[in-house]
This record gives structure tokens, C-alpha cells and sequence, in this order.
């Protein structure tokens, strides 16, 4: 029965993956069903060890939080829209985790899964750079401007939000990569999927995607499992990757060269024009207003309103920076939380000592990798409460907290 269970638990995480193309209401619902099951283990087979431990408190304390400055913000109802129910991610990492120290099935196939749904993007999306009047059935048809530097290759999604998708999976490729079994070609499957994955991300011209692919390759160099050599190689292909990249995509050289010039964000005039530096000051202003506690979750959006007259378009659903966010919604006390991790997992991954079975120092060396990606302080970023985001996050905290058990741990929970 158990087995069963396990089995059942990894499908619905399996898909997960390739659903998250379509939008976050399916996976939002296999989510839910995988904390559920969790939920039943947890009761009825008495693991109760699963959540009898430093991280759940931890987590219970934080989300414990979110509902009193939910119940206390100018808004409950809203607020409590995103906090409300915001322990089920917590549940859908748990159970994560279960299957990957008890389930071989999760752990063997996990890497196809990955790789087929990255054959699917990425097959969708050179077909469309390369043929733009090719018509794919049930995938939305637009115009590809190359020459242009507002460019948007979207591939099967619908909006444009390909680049960050890749770029937030390439994490677990690598992970699930390490804990499958071995087969034949596996490791020219994983760099051509690797390389072809990075010409797409860049293709998008999504620069916040690029440039955490960029922060990726040189974390990469930090690996110790991987000759110096090797190093080298791969980090020149990706290099080779981007100039075949710029060639294929002539306006995103002007495209970068726009982006730099973004970071002098006062005209002649010492007026504000970066749209992202509009909704940083906006939210430091309601930061001001709200030191300690912030406003509340999804309280920007609203309280936004209040600085429009001093900085013009600087209101939106969120302040697309993770930690400007949690300065204003949810005040020092969760921004440190957050930094606090961002510190310690980069502080792991430096300190990480490479030992006698590579396969679990690669785990655990990607394991840190993901979170300190997914919290890159000079990133720009999705709402924070957003259910799609935080399905990416619970995703790795299940992983990073398995790395922290590998090496903190004589037992080993991945075989």
C-alpha cells in the first residue's frame, strides 16, 4: 500500500512539471493533493518526525506570522488570500521530500520527466524562431521581430515567461540528474539539453533569466566534482552558445546596452525613469511607514497608491524584488529571515567539502545552487506570494533541506 502511495504522490509531482507551462491551477491543485496524501502518512503510518523538527517550526512560526500581519493590514480579505492557506506549499515540500529519501521510483524517473518537458519547450521554440510562419496546433501564433530588442520568444507559453521557467528548472535537472540511475549517453544528454536550454533563454531576451543563467555557469565553476578542464570547456561552449545567440538575435547586443544604460536612472533632468528603481522607492517609502512588520501581504498594490503623486508609475501588483517585497509587506523581521537564508546557503555552498561519493556532493552542491538563484538579491522577481513562484521555492526547500540532512547526517537518504 505504501509503495502505491509513493508512486501516486510522484506522478502527481511529475505532472507538475510540464503543467506549470500552462499555468499555475493544475499544479496548484496537484499540489494540494500531494500535501493531503503527506498529510495522511504523516497521521496514519505516524511520521510524525516529518514535521517534529527545526525547519517545520521554523516555517509555522513564519507562516504564523503572515496571518496575524494579514489579519492586521488595511485589507484582511485581500491579504488573506495569499496567507490564508499558504501552509499547503509547506505540505507539498514535505512530501517532496518523503519521496525522495523513500521512493526509487521518484528518483529514477524524475530526470526524464524533466528532460522530456525541456525537449518539448525547447522544440516548440526553435521551430518558431526559425519558422515564423509555422502554425503548431493548440500554441498561440505571433510575430518574431530579430531585428528588434523588445523581442519576445514565448515557445508554449502564453505569456512571455519562458526565460524564467528554464532558468529556475535548470536547478533540478541537475539534481534529478544526480540522483537517477546511470544509462547510456546520459551525461551528452544533460549538456546538450544544458546548452541548447541556455540559446533558448537567451533567445527570449528576458534579461533577468539571462542573467541568472550567467550567475549559474559561474557557480558552476565553483564545483569541485568537476576537473578545471571541464570547467573551462563548458563554460567556453556557453560562451560560444551567447555569440551564436547575438547572431541569430542581432538586437540583443542593443538590448544589453539598454539595460546598462537603465542603471543611470535619473535623466538630465534628475527625474526617476527606471520603471523597476519607481517600484523599489515606492515600496521603501510604505517600508517607512511600516518598519518593524510591514503592511501586510499583497499590501503594495494597494498602498502603492499612496506615492504615485511623488514618483509617477511606480505603482503596481508588487515591487518585482523579492526583498524590497518582504521590506514592505512583511517588514525587517521576514527580510532577514530571507537574507538570513540567502547568507547561509551561499555560505554551505562555498564551504561544501566534496567527499567519497561525488553523486551526493553534486546534490547537495545544486541543492544550494537553486536557492541562492531563486533569492539573488539584484534580481528582479515575481510576486513573492504568487502561486506559481512559490511552487519553484517549496520545490527546492525540499531539496535544500535534504542537502542540509545529507550533510549534516551519517545516514544518507538518497541511495
Amino acid at each position: 500500500m505504501a509503495n502505491i502511495i509513493n508512486k501516486f504522490s510522484s506522478i502527481l509531482f511529475f505532472l507538475i512539471i510540464p503543467n506549470l507551462i500552462f499555468g499555475p491551477a493544475i499544479p496548484d491543485i496537484l499540489l494540494t493533493c500531494i500535501g493531503l496524501i503527506i498529510l495522511y502518512i504523516i497521521i496514519v503510518y505516524k511520521r510524525f518526525d516529518l514535521i517534529n523538527n527545526i525547519y517545520s517550526y521554523l516555517f509555522f512560526i513564519w507562516f504564523l506570522y503572515l496571518i496575524i500581519r494579514s489579519a492586521l493590514s488595511i485589507d484582511p480579505y485581500l491579504s488573506f488570500t495569499s496567507s490564508l492557506f499558504y501552509f499547503r506549499f509547506y505540505f507539498f515540500a514535505l512530501g517532496i521530500l518523503f519521496l525522495i529519501q523513500k521512493d526509487d521510483f521518484f528518483k529514477k524517473y524524475l530526470f526524464y520527466v524533466i528532460i522530456f518537458t525541456y525537449l518539448f519547450i525547447l522544440t516548440i521554440s526553435l521551430l518558431q524562431f526559425f519558422f515564423e510562419n509555422i502554425e503548431i496546433p493548440f500554441i498561440d501564433q505571433y510575430e518574431i521581430y530579430k531585428y528588434h530588442f523588445h523581442m519576445r520568444l514565448k515557445g508554449p507559453f502564453a505569456d512571455s515567461i519562458m526565460g524564467g521557467y528554464l532558468i529556475k528548472l535548470l536547478p533540478l535537472l541537475f539534481i534529478s540528474y544526480y540522483i537517477s540511475p546511470k544509462f547510456m549517453y546520459k551525461n551528452y544528454l544533460l549538456i546538450f539539453i544544458f546548452l541548447l536550454s541556455s540559446l533558448v533563454i537567451i533567445l527570449t531576451g528576458e534579461r533577468n533569466a539571462i542573467l541568472l543563467l550567467f550567475l549559474f555557469n559561474i557557480l558552476i565553476l565553483f564545483n569541485k566534482s568537476i576537473d578545471s578542464f571541464y570547467k573551462f570547456i563548458t563554460f567556453a561552449l556557453f560562451i560560444l552558445v551567447f555569440v551564436i545567440s547575438v547572431i541569430l538575435y542581432p538586437a540583443l547586443i542593443s538590448r544589453i546596452v539598454f539595460t546598462i544604460n537603465q542603471f543611470n536612472f535619473l535623466n538630465t533632468d534628475g527625474i526617476l525613469t527606471n520603471i523597476y528603481f519607481k517600484y523599489f522607492i515606492n515600496a521603501y517609502f510604505i517600508f517607512k511607514e511600516n518598519i518593524l512588520f510591514g503592511a501586510g501581504p499583497k499590501m503594495f498594490r494597494i498602498l502603492c497608491n499612496d506615492y504615485v503623486y511623488l514618483i509617477p508609475d511606480s505603482c503596481s501588483t508588487h515591487p518585482h524584488n523579492i526583498y524590497f517585497q518582504l521590506l514592505a509587506e512583511t517588514g525587517l523581521f521576514s527580510f532577514f529571515i530571507f537574507l538570513s537564508l540567502f547568507i547561509f546557503s551561499f555560505y554551505k555552498f562555498i564551504r561544501l567539502k566534496i567527499d567519497s561519493s561525488r553523486k551526493h556532493y553534486n546534490i547537495m552542491f545544486y541543492s544550494f545552487l537553486s536557492i541562492i538563484i531563486l533569492l539573488f538579491p539584484f534580481s528582479t522577481a515575481n510576486n513573492l506570494f504568487n502561486n506559481y513562484v512559490n511552487i519553484f521555492y517549496f520545490i527546492y526547500l525540499s531539496f535544500f533541506i535534504n542537502a542540509l540532512n545529507l550533510q549534516n547526517e551519517t545516514k544518507t537518504y538518497i541511495a
